[in-house]
């Protein structure tokens, strides 16, 4: 198990690091999704990058605490019409000004249930699961986790057994991780494939 205590970097950063494994994995994410379901994004680098596959599908109910991903999906419906229902998660917003955070925000999300709560951690780890370098974040995911039916994991093979300074989701509550093919050889990978109920490798 990695510990990455480094503070994180900005989300423009991390949206360009393995960017070909997170178009994979995000592609795989959309072929589980169907008309009339509902979906919570947190504000991760690879669910940002989901926001603008979604553009593509039709008819979902989209919760997020992302402005990216509302920006994503809302200049996507510029170019042609979207049938998506989308909802901006309400509360304070957090440094770096990517983020809706708080306790108004974890207060909304519980009024809500969703089909699947798709997110993107700092890392994943076979024995303590998803984890978040900010608290305030991590709570949300837990939030988002605890009110869909299934909690989807979006994980290049750099975020495998990693974890950060706050833990949200435990490897039992996962239903589904989606990593790269990189990380099939990965020590990590293996540990996770035995204790995780379903493991999707994309590219």
């Amino acid at each position: 198990m990695a510990v990455r205590p480094a503070s994180e970097p900005p989300l423009a950063v991390r949206s360009g690091v393995r960017a070909r494994e997170k178009h994979a994995i995000v592609r795989a994410a959309t072929r589980l999704l169907q008309p009339g379901q509902t979906l919570f994004l947190d504000a991760g680098s690879t669910t940002t990058m989901l926001a603008e596959e979604l553009s593509a599908l039709a008819g979902l109910t989209i919760l997020t605490n992302s402005l990216d991903a509302v920006r994503k999906l809302a200049a996507a419906g510029e170019c042609k019409p979207c049938t998506h229902q989308m909802t901006l998660i309400g509360g304070e917003l957090a440094p770096g000004g990517h983020a809706i955070i708080g306790a108004t925000a974890i207060a909304s999300i519980y009024r809500y249930r969703a089909d699947f709560a798709i997110l993107s951690p700092v890392g994943i780890d076979a024995r303590e699961g998803a984890s978040s370098y900010d608290h305030q974040e991590a709570e949300v995911a837990r939030a988002m986790a605890q009110r869909a039916t299934r909690l989807v994991i979006l994980a290049d093979h750099g975020k495998l057994g990693v974890t950060s300074r706050a833990v949200y989701a435990s490897p039992d509550g996962i239903a589904l991780l989606i990593t790269d093919k990189a990380a099939a050889d990965k020590p990590a990978f293996q540990a996770l494939n035995r204790v995780l109920t379903e493991v999707i490798v994309a590219g």
